[in-house]
């Protein structure tokens, strides 16, 4: 999970809990289009 600890592995991430998924992103006047997941739960170190 390096987005998270950016490299710190002192204050990584042991485990996750409550993980739940969803799309999400954005539409710009139909001329770029992107489309994304974002995570959510709880972490634990």
């Amino acid at each position: 999970m390096d987005a998270v600890t950016k490299g710190d592995e002192a204050n990584a991430v042991r485990y996750m809990a409550n993980v739940s998924t969803d799309w999400d992103g954005f539409n710009a006047a139909g001329i770029i289009a992107k489309k994304c997941i974002v995570v959510k739960g709880i972490g634990y170190r």
